[in-house]
């Protein structure tokens, strides 16, 4: 028995050469009576793996057909091939044949598509979860209540502060921007209200969020502002507090809390009250 691992092609010129082989095909065979092959025979029989070649010598078996003509065979596929005299008709066969390597890409492997669908549902389930995190930080809103996020930001004009070392002061928090529209219409009113409270336990911080620097010096230049304001590098500050956008101001008690978020330009007396409110307020 042999078993064949590639594709073999076996033309009618070198089936006919075979024609006489005694060993190949039985002692009795005679050109033309235990198997004829016709003149007109344009293609070949092509023989791949586990495809069991038929014994040309012997009567029909009702499984391969008529075994004593081959015209176009296509053979049924059974284990292996056969032969009726083992080595020679091995040696015959593999001197008379030529691979026809198959050229079709191979399909995927049941391990590869196994490992492609668990990276795809993987990838999946990450851009899910960002998306339900996104969206519950933007419905939770900005960040109103409780102690106020620390930070240490470093002002445009090289000044430094961190809002823990504030505590027993009023701290205002405004987000802005060069390029917010809404931000130029209180611009004036927060630098007024500045001035106003300076030096009596009030302290402003602007927090520029994604600026450029330039844009960011001209807009503090143009309104003539002297409060600290510095650049949000990374956007700290704007996640610590949770910004949905600017212009926002935050109010930091004397004891470090939170007492609420004003969302868009602020307008006089607004920030007048808020202020006073929080001077107002009497600690044990």
């Amino acid at each position: 028995m042999m078993h064949l691992n590639k594709p073999w092609r076996l033309t009618h010129e070198k089936i006919a050469s075979m024609d006489h082989d005694p060993l190949l095909f039985g002692s009795d065979h005679r050109a033309g009576s235990s198997i004829s092959f016709q003149n007109s025979l344009e293609q070949c029989i092509v023989l791949r793996h586990d495809i069991t070649l038929p014994n040309f010598a012997s009567p029909d078996d009702e499984i391969h057909g008529a075994r004593s003509f081959v015209n176009r065979a296509t053979f049924p596929t059974p284990a292996s091939f056969h032969f009726r005299n083992g080595s020679h008709a091995r040696e015959v066969i593999m001197s008379q044949l030529s691979t026809n390597e198959d050229t079709a890409p191979s399909p995927p492997t049941v391990d590869r598509i196994r490992i492609g669908s668990i990276i795809a549902f993987a990838l999946i389930l990450a851009l899910l979860g960002l998306l339900a995190w996104g969206l519950r930080k933007v419905q939770a809103g900005p960040r109103d209540t409780g102690v106020a996020p620390d930070f240490t930001i470093t002002g445009f004009d090289g000044r430094t502060v961190t809002l823990s070392q504030l505590r027993g002061q009023v701290v205002i928090i405004n987000f802005w921007a060069s390029w917010c529209l809404p931000c130029r219409e209180e611009a004036a009113y927060l630098e007024e209200t500045w001035r106003e409270y300076e030096g009596q336990g009030v302290v402003f911080i602007g927090v520029d969020w994604v600026d450029t620097e330039k844009e960011a010096r001209a807009y503090i230049d143009e309104f003539d502002i002297t409060y600290i304001n510095g650049p949000d590098i990374g956007t700290r500050v704007a996640q610590a507090y949770n910004i949905q956008g600017v212009p926002e101001t935050f109010f930091v008690a004397k004891n470090g809390e939170l007492r609420g978020v004003h969302i868009g330009p602020l307008q006089f007396p607004q920030l007048h009250e808020k202020i006073e409110e929080l001077l107002a307020e009497v600690y044990p």
